[in-house]
């Protein structure tokens, strides 16, 4: 046999946890065509004392809106990821995503999702499968799933008003769930901490999980706090994964504080017991030790419902008030920790991705540009990360 590319000598690494294997890898028809046989090939990669192993998968990707955006600087923001060899994105995580669109979610969305929006477009689809078709539209450097998001069901219904769902509601957020989930959805995610996931209550998710459950896919979660809250949060997850039968996934596992970090083991513990118990959990973990979101995640729920006009008005009418309600310490206290603990760790200068800066960056010597006058808030909460970085660099 003559392949198309040999890759010789490397250390083949097959992602089933068998043991390595040392030899050749040949690809013909762009499929591998044999392992460890040495086999000659019109062109040859030597690979030796590197890994070969198949394209990883990231599982919690945020990349939904620049995947989605149509335009020849996206690859600039996805070479990053690519060079570390992920082929296959999961999106939709966390609650947050880009579809289904409906009620009152067509207008919130995009306010909401702002953060992870490269530069503003029209969004073209409104159900999943119109997100999907898009998205093969504009072309894909990599592979892509989606799970469907648990904000913009509710925001369809119940826009951003606090409190329990009505059974219409929920009839009809899962109808929109089971249509995603036909349309080729893996399974629905949840964002606790973010609007409007932070004012559901455990039973609308199990509602909606137990749909989730039926068509075999997976219920992730965000759960509602990484300190003080932590362990009541991971049991609310395994709560749901009792009593709906759905699989559940605990979204990038963390103890948030220093003082927190014993729970690490506590949560593992908790899990792992699940799992004799019948209970279908999994987990994820950053690869690293700092950690970024939006910063409506530390706004107290009240100052959201109604979504930016509103709590524009309610910060010029109740300057000060209720600033640091006690439902919400946790959140402050996450948000402190990673003030006094990373920031100062950071680089003064910022990585670039291709041509586009991702933040404020200067060459060294060259002193500090002025901060632009603050803008109105209305304006900001809707202005893309692109927008913004270019305002501040």
């Amino acid at each position: 046999m003559r392949a198309d590319l040999v890759i010789q000598n490397g250390r083949i690494l097959d992602g089933t946890g068998a043991p390595e294997l040392r030899g050749d890898l040949a690809i013909r028809g762009g499929k591998i065509a044999s392992l460890g046989k040495e086999v000659e090939a019109e062109d040859v990669i030597d690979a030796t004392g590197k890994v070969v192993a198949p394209g990883f998968i990231d599982l919690h990707s945020h990349g939904d809106l620049v995947l989605a955006w149509p335009s020849d600087d996206r690859l600039s923001l996805l070479e990053g990821r690519i060079a570390q060899g992920i082929t296959t994105e999961i999106v939709g995580n966390c609650g947050l995503g880009a579809a289904p669109l409906f009620g009152g979610a067509t207008e919130i969305l995009p306010q909401i999702n702002g953060w992870m929006t490269p530069a503003a477009f029209a969004w073209s689809w409104k159900g999943i499968g119109d997100y999907l078709s898009h998205l093969e539209r504009v072309g894909l450097p990599v592979n892509v799933g989606t799970l469907v998001p648990h904000g913009p069901l509710r925001l369809g219904v119940h826009s951003l008003a606090p409190g329990e769902t009505s059974g219409e509601a929920r009839r009809l957020m899962a109808e929109a769930l089971e249509a995603a989930l036909e349309e080729g959805a893996f399974g629905l995610s949840a964002g606790l901490i973010y609007p409007p996931g932070m004012y559901t209550s455990t039973e609308e998710l199990s509602f909606l999980a137990r749909r989730v459950a039926r068509s075999g896919g997976i219920f992730t979660s965000h759960v509602r706090g990484s300190s003080e809250t932590l362990l009541d949060a991971v049991s609310e997850i395994l709560r749901i994964g009792l009593d709906t039968g759905a699989r559940v996934h605990h979204s990038h596992a963390e103890a948030v504080g220093r003082r927190h970090w014993p729970k690490l083991a506590r949560f593992l513990e908790m899990e792992e017991a699940a799992r004799a118990e019948g209970i279908s959990v999994s987990a994820d973990m950053f690869p690293y030790t700092v950690a970024a979101t939006m910063m409506l995640a530390i706004f107290p729920p009240w100052s959201l419902e109604g979504g930016y006009p509103a709590a524009h008005r309610a910060s010029e009418e109740r300057p000060g008030a209720r600033a640091h309600p006690g439902q919400h310490r946790d959140r402050l206290a996450e948000l402190a920790s990673l003030a006094r603990g990373r920031m100062a760790a950071q680089p003064r200068q910022s990585r670039r991705l291709g041509p586009h800066p991702v933040g404020p960056h200067r060459r060294p010597g060259q002193p500090a540009s002025p901060v632009p006058p603050a803008a109105d808030t209305r304006e900001i909460g809707n202005r893309s990360v692109m927008e913004i970085a270019t305002c501040v660099s």
